[in-house]
């Protein structure tokens, strides 16, 4: 009977339990969640594959003159502008990509300075040959043909606070080496390096 006294009596009772969560934009304070508007957008540019946030990038494909066309799915041209320091690395990021595209630029670099090289300066290993392929290369060469207009990353700037005209070299330069990568992981090692010879290699000569 108590049993069941008990039980009648553990059914009328309705507890609530609320947490309110306070959420902080603009400058960071230690403690506190930051605003998940915040966290997915950099510089104001919320994530996403929308055409505004592409166009970009298509219009420089389009432009480029390569024995292929290059067109890659929205998917994967958010990926190369994607950092792996956004959003905690929970959005689809460019650093295999990006790995992938550092290695075919050395190799395509390489093949070029021993067709080229007449003397020690510009030899394999020298630091005209090592600075084909530099952060400050690619970073350049991003800013230089548009396509790091919108980028989506973390920079560590004290405070949190935003900056556009910042642009670290050493992640911007992901932008150019993912974008090799993904060339070359759809179209192929040819196709790779033939973007190397025709688009990245004349920006290092100039």
């Amino acid at each position: 009977m108590f049993s069941s006294i008990r039980s009648q009596i553990i059914k009328s009772v309705q507890t609530q339990s609320t947490r309110s969560v306070v959420f902080v934009r603009g400058q960071r304070v230690q403690g506190l969640i930051r605003d998940p508007s915040e966290v997915y957008s950099t510089d104001g540019v919320s994530y996403g594959a929308t055409e505004e946030n592409l166009s970009h990038l298509k219009k420089y494909l389009q432009s480029i003159n390569l024995s292929q066309k290059i067109e890659l799915s929205d998917e994967l041209l958010l990926q190369v502008l994607t950092h792996k320091s956004f959003a905690h690395g929970s959005k689809p990021y460019n650093a295999n990509l990006s790995f992938l595209g550092e290695q075919l630029l050395q190799l395509a670099s390489s093949k070029y300075v021993l067709s080229q090289s007449k003397n020690d300066t510009t030899a394999i290993g020298s630091l005209a040959h090592r600075l084909m392929w530099s952060d400050k290369l690619l970073a350049v060469f991003a800013e230089s043909k548009g396509i790091d207009s919108v980028f989506f990353c973390r920079k560590a700037l004290p405070g949190g606070k935003s900056d556009k005209l910042y642009k670290p070299k050493a992640i911007y330069s992901t932008i150019t080496s993912s974008l090799i990568g993904a060339i070359t992981a759809k179209y192929g090692k040819k196709i790779g390096e033939e973007f190397v010879e025709k688009e990245i290699i004349p920006a290092y000569k100039n």
